[in-house]
């Protein structure tokens, strides 16, 4: 991830590329490629993308459609760079709260001599020293999951009226509001009681079954 000097001031861009070896298990068109970035998981709010297949970039500035779809033959291996301008995921948040986040590539294909599209699915987790590895889905928020809460109806920390009340809110906006100072902080949250989520945020997190205080 690369951000300019201001990457602790809130809402900051920053730049997230990633390089991916795509090889052709057959005749394929290539006709799109989707990618976001994660944090928490959270999508962080795109700015401009660039997509690079083989050292030629395959679409404008803001808009993921190809130019025209690429012809890929059977067993050729491919370069792509997908260059992804970003801004955090909530708008009180800085640049440098987005490190080590997860990127989900989409590749919509037709396989020939087949005229039927599908959808080809990647995800990754940026480590440390910058390398990425594979995963299976992209992580809940660390607060106010899905799990969690259900784990907390299980195990009777939260009544079936609670556990209603907070499974008809997406789940991160119920991580944004346990966070949120005011009901300003995003304008996903600001129809939400804040104050009710953080309370039975609180006794989740402080029961056996919660995680003390996860990263905010």
């Amino acid at each position: 991830m690369r951000a300019g000097e201001d990457k602790y001031d809130a809402n900051s861009r920053f730049t997230v590329a990633a390089t991916f070896t795509l090889v052709a298990n057959s005749d394929l068109h290539l006709t799109h490629i989707d990618a976001h970035y994660y944090v928490y998981g959270c999508v962080c709010l795109g700015a401009g993308r660039k997509l690079i297949l083989d050292g030629e970039q395959l679409n404008s500035d803001f808009s993921y459609d190809l130019r025209s779809p690429v012809t890929l033959t059977a067993g050729s291996a491919h370069t792509v760079t997908v260059s992804l301008t970003l801004r955090p995921y909530w708008s009180i948040r800085a640049a440098a709260d987005c490190d080590y986040g997860e990127i989900e590539l989409t590749f919509n294909v037709v396989e020939l001599p087949s005229t039927t599209p599908k959808t080809v699915v990647g995800r990754f987790r940026f480590q440390a020293d910058g390398t990425l590895s594979e995963i299976d889905t992209i992580s809940s928020p660390p607060i106010l999951s899905d799990d969690q809460i259900r784990s907390a109806l299980d195990s009777g920390v939260i009544s079936s009226d609670e556990y209603r009340y907070l499974a008809d809110i997406q789940q991160t906006a119920r991580y944004r509001a346990f966070n949120a100072t005011s009901a300003d902080d995003s304008g996903l949250i600001n129809d939400l009681d804040i104050d009710r989520i953080k309370t039975l945020g609180r006794r989740i997190l402080d029961s056996p079954h919660g995680n003390g205080n996860p990263p905010e």
